[in-house]
């Protein structure tokens, strides 16, 4: 995103009507470059309407991401423990940006108005329109190495179900091992990116992506049922959102690191969509029913299958409802 299409955000964010000639003005530029930049900035996903003789506005107002107004929903605690936070207009992937990190803060984190390169599990694309959602990423440094990781991820998924709940939202789920539903439809998604060794220190870099407020135009892109914030609870702060996602995100990794992922078990439980369902899993060559089991110890997702249960590791396989709950 360029500083002249940032501009013109800035200006459209109210959701009033604005001239092509006020804004030509405000910005220094001409009335076509400022044509120009609008038609650029609808396709990053920015809803634009043009209205013959009242100008150009944003289809609702816009809330853009302030790295002030995210740290005032830290507690000093949370604070003392980042090190580092950035908030990016345009990026590749928010994880991307943090791997990039070769000699960084041991722990660090970045939001961003739109990606242009995001990504999901399994090499999938996430897809980012600008300024409608909150693409944010955590980078934390464990020391025991990625053997003491098994179930980081299911602990992740709690800390943005604790964070929701704070929200009002009380009937999210949990999809094993990294998706955020609401009454059968998608709402967010957690990517883990670990780099290290296996027995000695390691760099972990979560990505969290929810949707706050998804353009209709970008959802159809979006290969299955999704939903957003705007559509269950209107009027959520993303910057407050941010904020108290980074606070739980961080106040789940201080507890992992002291006593792994015992100390989340019972709240996944309690969000495990998979729980009591019959659910297909997706392998090489093959799918396999089974009735969903909870989780082990460790993580792995636990299935009954011709009576026996069986347990079920990351990268293996993709669990999907066999049918959707209502």
């Amino acid at each position: 995103m360029t500083p002249l299409q940032y501009t013109i955000i800035q200006l459209l964010a109210d959701g009033l009507f604005h001239s092509g000639e006020r804004m030509a003005r405000e910005t220094g530029v001409s009335r076509a470059a400022v044509w120009k930049a609008l038609q650029e900035l609808r396709t990053l996903g920015v809803a634009v309407h043009a209205v013959s003789g009242r100008g150009y506005a944003l289809a609702h107002s816009l809330e853009l991401l302030d790295q002030s107004a995210i740290l005032e929903h830290l507690p000093d605690s949370t604070r003392f423990v980042l090190e580092q936070f950035d908030v990016h207009r345009s990026v590749d992937s928010t994880n991307a940006c943090l791997l990039r990190q070769a000699n960084g803060h041991a722990v660090s984190a970045c939001v961003a108005e739109h990606q242009n390169a995001g990504r999901g599990r399994r090499g999938r694309s996430w897809i980012s329109p600008l300024g409608g959602n909150l693409y944010l990423s955590l980078r934390w440094r464990f020391d025991e190495g990625m053997g003491r990781l098994a179930g980081l991820s299911l602990a992740v998924a709690v800390a943005v179900i604790r964070t929701l709940q704070e929200f009002g939202i009380q009937d999210a789920a949990l999809k094993w091992p990294n998706d955020v539903y609401w009454h059968g439809r998608k709402l967010g998604g957690i990517l883990l990116e670990i780099t290290g060794e296996s027995a000695g220190p390691c760099l972990v870099v979560i990505g969290i992506g929810i949707n706050v407020t998804m353009p209709a135009a970008s959802g159809k892109d979006i290969d299955q049922p999704w939903v957003d914030l705007a559509s269950i609870r209107a009027g959520i702060s993303r910057n407050q959102l941010a904020g108290r996602l980074l606070h739980h995100l961080v106040e789940a990794l201080l507890t992992f690191t002291q006593s792994g992922m015992s100390s989340f078990e019972q709240e996944w439980c309690a969000a495990d969509l998979l729980l009591g369902r019959e659910v297909i899993l997706s392998q090489p060559g093959a799918e396999i029913r089974g009735i969903g089991r909870g989780i082990a110890p460790d993580g792995a997702l636990l299935l009954e299958i011709a009576g026996q249960l069986q347990r079920y590791t990351y990268g293996e396989v993709s669990p999907r409802l066999l049918e959707r709950p209502a």
